[in-house]
């Protein structure tokens, strides 16, 4: 009975994550973009001490853009071994010197199409698996001559 309850959460998490993708800022983003800002080693340094030194990437929510800087409601923080930090839209103002690249997330239809094929695919090989599906018949029928053969 676990995997009923944990089919469908897993289904649901691997479309939600399958339908975005982070694409190159071109131009400038307006708010409430999400975006991605890679640190450049003098932002690793910079920020060291309100995030973290070994600080690469920052994501979050654009609130406002200045000439300077980007100030974002924080999502989350990745670090140089891989990890990240969940942050709950935290305000932090990145100068634009400390970053090395921006980049929006965006809506992926080709990304979608595909993890909503395989989530559909996946339901239904379970439910054949399972027998889950109908076939329309009752099981096999009598030999003839047998009671029930009308």
């Amino acid at each position: 009975m676990l995997t009923g309850r944990i089919l469908p959460l897993g289904l649901a998490v691997a479309i939600g994550q399958g339908c975005y993708v982070y694409t190159p800022v071109l131009g400038r983003p307006e708010p409430p973009a999400h975006l991605a800002l890679d640190l450049s080693d003098q932002g690793r340094v910079g920020l060291g001490g309100l995030i973290g030194p070994a600080a690469t990437r920052v994501e979050g929510v654009l609130r406002s853009e200045t000439d300077s800087g980007f100030a974002l409601s924080v999502s989350s923080v990745g670090y140089l071994n891989g990890q990240s930090n969940r942050w709950s839209g935290e305000s932090l103002t990145l100068q634009k010197n400390f970053i090395a690249n921006v980049r929006e997330r965006k809506f992926s239809r080709g990304r979608t199409a595909l993890a909503t094929g395989s989530a559909v695919g996946g339901i239904l090989v379970f439910a054949l698996m399972r027998g889950l599906l109908g076939t329309g018949s009752d099981g096999p029928s009598p030999p003839p001559g047998e009671p029930g053969d009308q």
